[in-house]
């Protein structure tokens, strides 16, 4: 079995904790949308990273909206 290193019980590396703290320095809310759709792969990656989420007690309490139409965005 492969060793998953976002599974293991290990600190982050330097060069992941950089990573990290370059994702958040660059979070910003939304405001405008894209007019190109989401490609499948990438929305299901979305999804995936969001699932697996931190919340309190593994509560998960959100849901998600995926809206196409643009007259409905």
């Amino acid at each position: 079995m492969e060793h998953d290193p976002l599974t293991a019980n290990q600190p982050f590396t330097d060069p992941q904790k950089e990573t990290l703290y370059t994702v958040i320095r660059r979070r910003r809310d939304i405001r405008r949308f894209r007019p190109d759709p989401i490609p499948d792969a990438t929305l299901a990656a979305i999804l995936r990273a969001a699932h697996q989420a931190p919340s309190v007690g593994f509560m998960q309490p959100w849901n998600f909206l995926l809206i196409r139409e643009a007259a409905k965005k």
